[in-house]
């Protein structure tokens, strides 16, 4: 676990805000400095540079991703196994939501942020297989489906629920997260019983 001083905590916290409202070209360091109530030369003493600052939170990402490798725990139970997978996923994703949006918007100028953020879908995807294949020698599901697509499917259907709660606020498009989990996670344990 990455350990940093309230000082640092907040000026990182201010550099996730800006990077969520501003992207990473438009969270200025004279911005961040204002947002977390310090002066600019104390980012500079404690992370370098702004690149300093995408570092450390990219790092914390990292970190987190290996933390939520070792939680997984499987009980056999379909819909209570990949509910929990999807609430981790959604959680992740919300506390994390700057990289992601930066990975978004700035992967052609940034490209090893591209790299890093493409991790977690990666992780996600080798949990999905992993546990699927469990399941059909279990015999749970049907011994049939393609493993590697129903993956992705439950990546993309994830993602896009996290895209969707991120980027739009037309209650048209929006769904609670508790709706999100009940009803899509249900309809996808649907499809893979015999």
């Amino acid at each position: 676990m990455m350990s940093f001083t309230p000082t640092q905590k907040r000026i990182l916290k201010a550099f996730k805000d800006l990077l969520i409202e501003n992207g990473y070209r438009n969270a200025t360091t004279h911005k961040i400095a204002e947002s977390a109530q310090v002066n600019e030369t104390t980012i500079f003493r404690n992370f370098k540079d702004k690149r300093g600052l995408l570092q450390a939170t990219i790092d914390q990402y990292l970190a987190d991703i290996d933390r939520l490798k070792q939680e997984q725990k499987d009980t056999g139970n379909l819909e209570k196994d990949l509910t929990a997978m999807a609430d981790k996923y959604q959680k992740f994703v919300f506390d994390h939501q700057a990289i992601f949006m930066v990975g978004l918007r700035e992967s052609f100028s940034l490209p090893e942020v591209n790299k890093d953020v493409e991790k977690i879908p990666i992780h996600f995807k080798s949990l999905l297989v992993s546990y699927l294949k469990k399941m059909q020698e279990k015999r749970l599901i049907s011994q049939d489906l393609d493993i590697e697509m129903l993956a992705m499917n439950f990546v993309w259907l994830n993602f896009g629920f996290f895209l969707t709660q991120s980027r739009f606020t037309s209650s048209f498009l929006n769904i609670t997260h508790e709706e999100f989990l009940a009803k899509n996670i249900r309809s996808f344990v649907k499809e893979l019983k015999y």
